[in-house]
């Protein structure tokens, strides 16, 4: 019965617990480090920041590497959205990691650091909004049907992907 209330009674389940705890450590390191900038408390907004240029890309992998071998929908097309997904993250990951050690060496207002946020802000913008289509066109509907079975129910899975994909981009 307990295993049940906690969500690990199999590895998928736990796998899913993982992912949320992750990215619940995301969030709550992000509201801690501008609680604290608030409050005037620079010491621990620096200590929270520095740790954040660390953990936030790696747990932004680790979710993504998750996501690209979840199978809570074994449907083709789900799989493969699962899979854009993750690689996404694992980008997103990637590129706040360098995001953050050219921003430990260079002023914010260097010429240089400008594309590097707008590639992360497009990062975040095109995981969201990828979020959003998955939603729309495999959940929308009761037993697993989007607006993508009603429209295109016979579509290859790679090229619904990809149109999708630009369609977002």
């Amino acid at each position: 019965e307990e295993a049940r209330t906690t969500h690990i009674e199999t590895l998928h389940s736990f796998a899913h617990l993982v992912i949320e705890l992750l990215m619940l450590s995301i969030g709550v390191l992000a509201a801690v480090s501008g609680f604290a900038r608030t409050r005037g408390w620079a010491t621990l907004a620096t200590r929270v920041t520095e740790l954040r240029s660390l953990h936030d890309p790696v747990a932004l992998c680790l979710i993504g590497l998750m996501l690209t071998h979840h199978r809570h929908d074994s449907a083709p097309l789900a799989v493969r959205f699962h899979q854009v997904q993750g690689l996404g993250l694992v980008a997103l990951g990637g590129v706040t990691l360098v995001c953050s050690l050219v921003h430990a060496r260079l002023p914010r207002d260097d010429g240089a650091t400008t594309p590097l946020r707008l590639l992360c802000a497009t990062l975040w913008l095109l995981n969201g909004l990828w979020l959003f289509h998955m939603a729309y066109f495999l959940y929308l509907l009761p037993g697993r049907v989007g607006l993508h079975h009603l429209l295109w129910p016979s579509s290859d899975v790679d090229e619904s992907v990809v149109v999708y994909l630009a369609i977002d981009g």
